[in-house]
């Protein structure tokens, strides 16, 4: 399984939700803004977005409740900067507004803390390049490479609880994760973004696994606190389900071998129950979201009779409940989208064609990998009236590369952008993984929401449909 979106970095700050939080639950931000500018100051915690009005003087103020400490974001004139708060104690953050985040000062008993976090933040931002720049640098080149940047960042954190031991342990020690499992996890995908960026196997040092594999620890639940962890514990499976398909031929002649390899894998190397509830939980998620509900009698009765944590369980049956609308013969959820010019399209102006509708983003090496397929399949079956709709899931941000890319690779079919104002991809196709891939018949019922990419000897599916029905 490709992961294409990955778990965002940082802590999410858990927050009490009554109306009328204790006392000692309640962090006060307040500060000040110079030059003076009117409008708000905008908190952003976990699921709590609240506001400050800067007043005549630039001074600011807000108390949120803290259930646990965490990081959320502070957000003011259309940018954003990290913020670290515990129950019961106060932050004071002078806003530069001619130079925020970057020179953001921070004071009181969270100022410290904050502070780390916002060198720490410049220095991910230093040390950050692209990745095709990163996965393609030799073996030794690589390894050199991110070693160097671990070391910086460690260095970094112990200089900053050295001179501020009252530092929350517990910050440091989610922190300290962070880093490693970030440098671990460059470590695990190398290969295969190598290969995918160059072109090339790489040619690996006979230790290069067991030097870094030897250095984690799988089985600590204290870990599962850290995003970047359980980011590792996805793309660990990955490799080792790999192995394991390597190793036991006869799997691949299984339906779905890959999460049979998977669920196995899981039962062989997780011992606490917490980790494996987790890779459980997210592995039959996956499973739901690249393959659908078909021949899954044997991966849930699994994960149910494995996974004990009865919150998962409820709600993969929910998820298996959604699933059931986008079965075939059911009504596609209508979409709409814009195109290149800015005009909104919808799903309902291609009825009477068969649709085949490919879900993309810039972003997403795999999508691109599938472009030539894609155009090879647009020159046999258009003048057919097989519809072709690729829809970019880029942000409005990203609309120039999209566009770019576009005009870059000269791609035909009906090109347009999701609308950013509808969540239907997530809460109605339930998309995670892309490239995703539907067939849509005349008729606008589900085909399939798991179509075959390009690749995967689309000529043959299309004959048929068309054989069939047209």
């Amino acid at each position: 399984m490709k992961k294409i979106f990955f778990s965002l970095a940082g802590l999410i700050l858990l927050l009490a939700c009554n109306r009328q939080p204790e006392d000692n639950k309640l962090t006060t931000i307040s500060g000040s803004v110079e030059p003076v500018l009117s409008g708000n100051v905008i908190v952003n915690i976990g699921a709590l977005i609240d506001s400050a009005k800067i007043d005549k003087e630039g001074n600011f103020s807000l108390s949120v409740p803290v259930e646990a400490p965490g990081t959320g974001l502070i957000i003011f004139n259309n940018s954003f900067s990290s913020i670290y708060l515990e129950a019961g104690k106060s932050l004071f953050i002078k806003i530069l507004a001619d130079d925020f985040p970057d020179k953001t000062e921070f004071s009181d008993e969270l100022g410290p803390v904050n502070h780390y976090l916002l060198l720490a933040t410049k220095l991910e931002r230093q040390t950050t390049i692209d990745n095709e720049k990163l996965f393609t640098k030799n073996p030794q080149e690589f390894i050199a490479f991110t070693d160097s940047i671990e070391d910086l960042k460690l260095t970094l954190l112990k200089e900053y609880v050295k001179r501020y031991p009252e530092i929350d342990s517990v910050f440091v020690t989610r922190h300290k994760t962070d880093i490693h499992y970030s440098w671990a996890n460059q470590r695990l995908i190398y290969p295969g973004y190598h290969a995918l960026f160059s072109g090339e196997v790489a040619k690996l040092p006979d230790d290069y696994h067991p030097t870094y594999l030897n250095e984690i620890e799988l089985n600590n639940p204290e870990l599962m606190v850290s995003n970047v962890f359980q980011s590792f514990i996805d793309d660990y499976l990955d490799f080792k389900q790999a192995l394991y398909i390597d190793d036991n031929p006869k799997t691949s002649k299984l339906w779905f071998p890959e999460s049979v390899a998977r669920f196995r894998v899981i039962q062989q190397v997780f011992t606490d129950t917490l980790i494996r509830d987790y890779a459980l939980f997210t592995s039959m998620s996956d499973h739901l979201d690249n393959f659908g509900t078909e021949h899954l009698e044997t991966f849930i009765t699994n994960f149910e009779i494995h996974c004990s944590n009865e919150d998962f369980i409820s709600i993969i049956k929910l998820k298996l409940e959604n699933l059931k609308k986008l079965a075939r013969g059911e009504m596609a959820p209508v979409f709409t989208a814009f195109n290149v010019e800015g005009n909104q399209v919808s799903l309902s102006d291609y009825a009477g064609s068969l649709v085949y509708v490919n879900l993309w983003a810039s972003w997403s090496a795999w999508s691109i990998n599938e472009f030539p397929y894609w155009e090879k399949l647009i020159r046999q079956f258009e003048s057919r009236g097989v519809k072709f709709i690729s829809v970019s899931m880029d942000f409005t941000k990203d609309t120039n590369k999209w566009k770019y890319i576009l005009e870059n690779q000269k791609l035909g079919g009906i090109q347009l952008i999701q609308d950013s104002e509808t969540d239907i991809w997530h809460d109605q196709y339930y998309i995670g993984d892309l490239p995703r891939y539907l067939l849509i018949d005349a008729d606008g019922k589900i085909i399939s929401v798991h179509a075959p990419r390009p690749s995967e000897n689309m000529e043959n599916t299309l004959e048929q449909l068309l054989n069939e029905n047209f």
